[in-house]
Order: C-alpha cells, then sequence, then structure tokens
C-alpha cells in the first residue's frame, strides 16, 4: 500500500468551485491593473527601482511581503534543516525572499514577464516550485476526488481554474491524467500561490510610485514602448540565466541549443582522448589527478597509508588508476556521441511536426517514443558521473582530511569511507557536502528536492563564495560540470508540457533493453589492468613522461619530449593489445571511429637538427606575426618591425573540417596546404598576445608565458564567438562569424585563473582542429 500523505483538507465540490471562483476573479482583475501600469511605467520603475539603496529596496519589499525570508531559496533552507509546517510560506513561494529580490534585476523581470503576459502561462511553473514542498508533505493539497481543473488559455473568471466533472465531461480525466488540466488539490493550490504573487508585485508597484496617486498612476499617463531590460556582468553565465528563471516567462523546450551543449561536449571528449594519446605531459598530469582522488590516498582510521602506497605506490595502484583514466575517456566519448545523436534525432521529429501539436492531443507516436526513449538515457546516464563524485570528493585534496577510510575487508577490493568523529566541517564544507551526499545518496531525497535544484544549489555556492569555490577540486569541478548538462537536459524536456507529465509511465521494456544492447558494447571498456604490467609503463615519478614543451629548444629538450612521446606510445600499445576495441565495436561507436581515423598520425617531435649559425643581418628580420608580437611583449633579442602591413580581416568562408595530420608534422601545426581560405582576424593588442602564445612556434629563444582567463574570453568574444558560462568550470564558446556550427567547450584553470603555456598549447591545438586556426591568421587592428 502506498504510503501517501494525508490530504489537508475535504472540500466539498461546491467549496471548491466557489474558492477558485473568487481567487480567480482576484487574479484576473489584480493581473489587469498591474499590467496597465507597467504598460505605461516600466521605464519609469526600472530608472527607479536601481537607483534605490538596498536599504530602501528592503524596505519596499518588506512592506508589500511582510516577513519575506531573507535568504535565497529559503525552502531548501528549511529542507536541510528539517524545518516543516512552519515554513509552509518559504514551500510555497520558494523565489520570494530579499537575497535575490533586492538585486536591481530579478523584480523587474518578474514585472515584465507577469504584468505582459496572461497568469495561464505560469500555471504550470507556479505548481512546479512546489516540487520540494510536495516531496517532503509539507505541501498537501486539499482532496477533491473524480474532478479537473482546468487552466491552459483561459482567461476570464468564468473560466480560469474551471472545475469539471468526470461525470459530465468525458474527456476531464483524461486531460486530468496527460497533463493537460489538473486536479482539484493542486488547482487550488495554484490559485492562492498567483493571487498573494500578484497582489505584492501590484503593491510593489505602489511603493516605487509613492508620490503618485494611486487613481492617478493609469489614467493620467499614456501606453509606452516596451523597454529592454539590461544584463548584468560580461559574459552570459548559465548560473546567471538559472538564476533569473523564476522571475521570467517559463522557457519552453529547446532542443538545438542542448544539441550544441551536448555536441560540445562530445567534441571536447574526443579532444580529451587524443591528448591523453598524444601529449605526455597531459597524459601525466591526467594520471596524476585521477591518483589524487582514489580512495586509497585518505588515511585509515588509524592514521594508516593504503598498503597499496607502501612505501610508494605499486604496480597494483598504478594499475588501478590507468584503467579509471582509459574506462573512462571512452565511456564519456561514447556517452556523449549517443545523447547527441538522440537529441538530434529528436529535433528532426520536432521539426517535422511543427505547427501540428495541439494542448488537447496526444503526440505522435514516434515522437513520444523518441521523447520517452532520450530521457531514459538521460537518466541512465547520470549514474556514471555521481559514482565518480561519491568517490572523487572524499578523496579530493581540500577535503580529504575531514574523511577517514575504514580498514579494507578481507577478500574484497571495496573501501568505506567515513566522516572524521575529531574533525569539525566548517560551514561552507557542511552546505558543499550536504548537496552532493544528497546527490549521490538516497533517490527519495533527490527526488524530493529534484536534481536540478540541487545543481542549482550546488553552482549558487560555489560562486556566490571563494571559500567554496576553494574547496572544489579541478576533477570535481569537471564532474559537476558533466553531471550539470545532464540535469539541464533533463530539465528541458520536463519543460515539454503538458506530455513531459506522461514520459515516465510510457516507459516500456523496448526502450530498457535497447540501453542494455547500447552499454553492453561498452563493456570492452571495463577490462580490468589488474595482473598487467601497464602500472610501471606510468609510474611518472620516474620522470618517464617529462615533457618539457614550455623550455626553448635545445638538442636536449627535444631528445627528453621524443623519449616521452615514445614512453606513451609504448604505453598505448601495450592498452591497445589489453583492450582490443577495434575488434570488439562496430564502426558506429565513436571510439571506434575516432581511433580508426587517428591510427599512425599522431603528431610527434622531429629530430634534432643544428640550426645554423645566423649571417650578420643589416635590418630586422621579417617573421611571422605571432612570433612578431611575442617578442614585443617579452623583451627578446630582436626588436620586431611594428610598422609591418597586417591583412585586413576578409570576408567569411567555411571553415574546414579535421585536418589530417602527417606522421612527423613540426611540434606545433602549421598551416598546411588547403583549398578552403581561412578569415583573418585583425584584433587589439590584448587579443593578439593571447594568440601569440596559443600558436607559439617553439624557439631557442623566444619563452612563453601565461595568459589571464580574462585575457582569453576578451580574445575569443573579440573574433568569432559568443561566450557562455555553463556550469563548474566549463564555458562554451559557440561560433558566431564562422561559417561552421560546431561549439567548443574549454574549462576555466582551477584555483588560479590563469592559463600556463601548457594548457595554452592544448587549446591552440583543440582551435586548430576544431576551426583551422593558427598563428598567422591574427594581426593587429
Amino acid at each position: 500500500m502506498l504510503d501517501l500523505p494525508r490530504p489537508s483538507s475535504y472540500p466539498t465540490t461546491e467549496e471548491v468551485r466557489q474558492e477558485s471562483r473568487d481567487r480567480a476573479t482576484q487574479i484576473l482583475s489584480t493581473w489587469e491593473t498591474l499590467s496597465k501600469i507597467v504598460e505605461r511605467h516600466e521605464e519609469r520603475i526600472q530608472k527607479r527601482w536601481r537607483q534605490k539603496t538596498q536599504h530602501k529596496r528592503r524596505q519596499i519589499l518588506l512592506t508589500a511581503w511582510p516577513n519575506m525570508p531573507e535568504v535565497h531559496r529559503p525552502d531548501f533552507a528549511a529542507f536541510k534543516k528539517g524545518v516543516r509546517e512552519q515554513a509552509r510560506e518559504a514551500y510555497l513561494w520558494p523565489y520570494i525572499n530579499l537575497e535575490d529580490l533586492r538585486r536591481p534585476r530579478p523584480l523587474l523581470l518578474f514585472l515584465n514577464a507577469r504584468a505582459r503576459n496572461p497568469p495561464h502561462l505560469f500555471a504550470q511553473a507556479d505548481f512546479d516550485a512546489l516540487r520540494l514542498g510536495r516531496g517532503s508533505s509539507v505541501i498537501r493539497p486539499p482532496f477533491l476526488n473524480l474532478h479537473t481543473m482546468m487552466f491552459a488559455g483561459r482567461t476570464t473568471p468564468e473560466t480560469y481554474g474551471e472545475l469539471l466533472a468526470w461525470d459530465k465531461n468525458p474527456e476531464a480525466m483524461a486531460w486530468a491524467i496527460g497533463g493537460r488540466g489538473i486536479l482539484p488539490g493542486p488547482g487550488l493550490l495554484i490559485l492562492e500561490i498567483q493571487q498573494r504573487l500578484y497582489e505584492f508585485l501590484l503593491e510593489c508597484c505602489y511603493r516605487i510610485f509613492h508620490d503618485i496617486p494611486r487613481e492617478s498612476i493609469i489614467v493620467d499617463f499614456p501606453v509606452q514602448p516596451e523597454p529592454t531590460i539590461k544584463d548584468e556582468g560580461d559574459w552570459q553565465s548559465l548560473v546567471a540565466i538559472t538564476a533569473d528563471a523564476p522571475y521570467r516567462l517559463p522557457a519552453q523546450l529547446d532542443v538545438r541549443a542542448l544539441e550544441d551543449v551536448v555536441d560540445a561536449k562530445r567534441s571536447a571528449a574526443e579532444d580529451h582522448l587524443l591528448a591523453l594519446r598524444e601529449d605526455p605531459g597531459y597524459f601525466a598530469s591526467v594520471v596524476d589527478e585521477y591518483k589524487e582522488h582514489r580512495s586509497e590516498m585518505i588515511s585509515d582510521i588509524y592514521g594508516s597509508t593504503h598498503p597499496t602506497l607502501t612505501p610508494w605506490p605499486d604496480r597494483l595502484f598504478w594499475n588501478r588508476v590507468l584503467q579509471n583514466v582509459v574506462a573512462e575517456a571512452y565511456v564519456a566519448l561514447e556517452t556523449w556521441d549517443t545523447l547527441r545523436t538522440a537529441l538530434a534525432y529528436l529535433r528532426r521529429l520536432l521539426s517535422k511536426y511543427q505547427g501540428q501539436l495541439s494542448l488537447t492531443e496526444d503526440l505522435p507516436q514516434d515522437l513520444y517514443e523518441a521523447f520517452v526513449r532520450t530521457r531514459y538515457f538521460l537518466e541512465q546516464f547520470t549514474r556514471g558521473p555521481l559514482d565518480q563524485l561519491k568517490v572523487a570528493v572524499p578523496a579530493s585534496p581540500p577535503l580529504r582530511s575531514l574523511f577517514a577510510r575504514l580498514p579494507p575487508i578481507r577478500g574484497s577490493t571495496k573501501m568505506q569511507v567515513v566522516y572524521r568523529a575529531n574533525r569539525l566541517r566548517s560551514q561552507s564544507q557542511d552546505e558543499l557536502l550536504w548537496v552532493m551526499e544528497t546527490l549521490w545518496g538516497s533517490s527519495l531525497k533527490v527526488q524530493q528536492a529534484g536534481r536540478k535544484t540541487l545543481m542549482d544549489e550546488l553552482d549558487r555556492l560555489v560562486q556566490s563564495d571563494p571559500k567554496n569555490k576553494d574547496l572544489i577540486s579541478g576533477r570535481v569541478a569537471s564532474i559537476v560540470s558533466d553531471l550539470s548538462v545532464l540535469s539541464e537536459c533533463l530539465h528541458q524536456i520536463e519543460l515539454f508540457q503538458p506530455w513531459a507529465a506522461t514520459f515516465e509511465a510510457g516507459l516500456t521494456d523496448e526502450t530498457r533493453k535497447e540501453y542494455a544492447g547500447l552499454v553492453h558494447g561498452w563493456g570492452g571498456f571495463l577490462v580490468s589492468f589488474e595482473g598487467t604490467s601497464l602500472g610501471p609503463l606510468e609510474a611518472p615519478g620516474n620522470l618517464r613522461f617529462y615533457y618539457p614543451v614550455e623550455k626553448r629548444r635545445t638538442r636536449e629538450n627535444v631528445e627528453l619530449m621524443r623519449s616521452a612521446e615514445a614512453n606513451l606510445d609504448a604505453f598505448w600499445r601495450a592498452v591497445d593489445r589489453h583492450m582490443p576495441i577495434k575488434s570488439g565495436m562496430t564502426r558506429q561507436n565513436a571510439t571506434y571511429r575516432m581511433l580508426a581515423r587517428l591510427s599512425g598520425k599522431l603528431q610527434r617531435t622531429p629530430v634534432w637538427v643544428e640550426p645554423e649559425r645566423p649571417r650578420p643581418k643589416t635590418k630586422p628580420s621579417e617573421k611571422d606575426v605571432a612570433e612578431n608580437q611575442f617578442e614585443l611583449e617579452y623583451r627578446t633579442k630582436k626588436t620586431a618591425d611594428s610598422t609591418r602591413p597586417v591583412a585586413a580581416a576578409t570576408k567569411k568562408v567555411k571553415a574546414r573540417g579535421t585536418p589530417a595530420i602527417s606522421e612527423q608534422p613540426p611540434v606545433e601545426p602549421s598551416p598546411p596546404p588547403q583549398t578552403d581560405t581561412q578569415p583573418t582576424f585583425a584584433v587589439d593588442k590584448r587579443s593578439l598576445k593571447v594568440f601569440s602564445t596559443l600558436f607559439f612556434q617553439p624557439s631557442q629563444t623566444a619563452q612563453p608565458g601565461e595568459i589571464a582567463w580574462t585575457d582569453f574570453l576578451h580574445a575569443m568574444s573579440g573574433t568569432a564567438f559568443s561566450v557562455q558560462k555553463l556550469y563548474g568550470s566549463v564555458w562554451q564558446f559557440t561560433p558566431r562569424n564562422l561559417d561552421v556550427e560546431r561549439s567548443i567547450q574549454i574549462h576555466e584553470p582551477h584555483p588560479v585563473a590563469k592559463i600556463p603555456y601548457q594548457y595554452a598549447r592544448r587549446i591552440g591545438r583543440r582551435l586548430f582542429r576544431a576551426y583551422g586556426w593558427h598563428g598567422g591568421m591574427f594581426g593587429a587592428a
């Protein structure tokens, strides 16, 4: 028997009908007044509100809504503390709080959205906002059986929240079950929520215009054009968009945007796998990062080191680390490639049925099945990052001291981690760990709070306090980013109402079998490395992968680089023998396609050739633009000719696809012969310094420096990209002036926002592979 919460009351049909009629009348009357005020005064409202001090805004908000909660998401704060009935208001109106609304932008967005759009467009969103309250049983709606309440498209007091009896309206039951209508209890909650919201917003307007009589605020002023609400900050941020969402018109499903983000994730996974096979320095840094986030690194409850680390990491430990590095790289590529394919198919079907969908009818069968399939795949794909997070967070260097490892169980390789009883957690640590433990812990808590809510809260904590940001290691930030994108995809599908309410019930055994068959082929990635000799092939402590790419070119440094590359090739040959991916996969698998394309085409350092002695020169040499700029910045041995003319930007032409890589090219790719002409960019001095480092050509004298992350963002946005901050440390760069659609995602350096040369070099290689960019394309404006 289901343990459902007891309804708050059992009203009669007439009582529900009377309450809904009274509330609907009040809602629509208040909305009409609010709409007229905003149509006439919105620009003045924006100006006055922005000019007010924090104290004045606070006074207005508390007058319009006495005892308004102080903190962001007061329902979430109450949920964490276990507060219930006394916090009913916090759960009913979770976005009404002083922390958010006393900032300039949220109230202006709130007024614009609610005044310029009818209330029925917000009904579903207002009910969805109760998720935490309903999941924790603090919000218990009244109960009336055999009736449906209607909101969609209703704009009069007689029809808004209209109550339909199932015995008199044959379709009413189907509308309630299918999500087109709503049961009377939740419907009454929607009306209660909206009535107070519209009264609050109207009172805010009256308080902002305290010097204008209320009876004159409409009749004495003409209707004005709708103004824009200016953005805040230099870069578009998904965090800011998420924070603004409750105060805007509810978002609609945007599969194209999701596909773009997921495709950039797929490209990043492919670049990661390529760099692991090609770049010894990158490979060593990734292996070290994985090592630092394993449970073995945590001391046990007696303070002892794990046996595999005594006196230093042994073969068994390194084999476990390497198996994680390789398997996760392969699975990540397959995951994002599969999801991109599913979203592309969904987008094509939505385009096919554009203009044919009706809120009163079921979805076409193929479209419905595509939604159910994509949603199920997303739910399953979240398990990987959650398992990774559960292991990585306690072992991460910033949080490791808070945890202890229980002694190993005989005959088992599983490790259990617990909190150290004598370690007190700071408030920042406590808040972060509560959210993360809720994410990977009880599915009931995740269902109550909502994964999207938890991810938003986690990112808000990290972005709002530098202390919190310092607690997130680079690897943990990367995992959080993956989980955030998956959660956002699921959230977007939930926006496809009213049909999204039926997707979970539409899951079939065929869909489950399809997923099982899909991941069955990925089992070859999970082959254990234990008992192999792969560990000694890695062993970064013995400098097998020392790769001085940032050093000036000398015979010694070139030989060290060639030795590291040879050691890396030997490691991957051993991996491929142990894990023969090509023989167990098909051409449909992204990993197979990439490895087949990559075979024998890695970039490798050529043999050292003694340079010729330079002849005496009577005038400055003409070098490429990038090296000239680099020498100007770092004052190396010659002064470049600053009067050299720079090619002007040409009109946009189609960029090439991924270039073929020769067997022994230079260390950095120089522009090969091409049939498509690449665009050139005239950029400012700040940007030219960035691109000079990204595409730096090594020499015997010049040495590269670091790049400030803000300078990199400036350079990318000033050339051909729109810049958006995603969750965690990930930024997405979407082509704006290039004849390509592929976006690229790049992680912000952590914890210091400076790009070292090794990382800058990898970014340059990624830009070359994605767009064919090279140093000669950038000149001074």
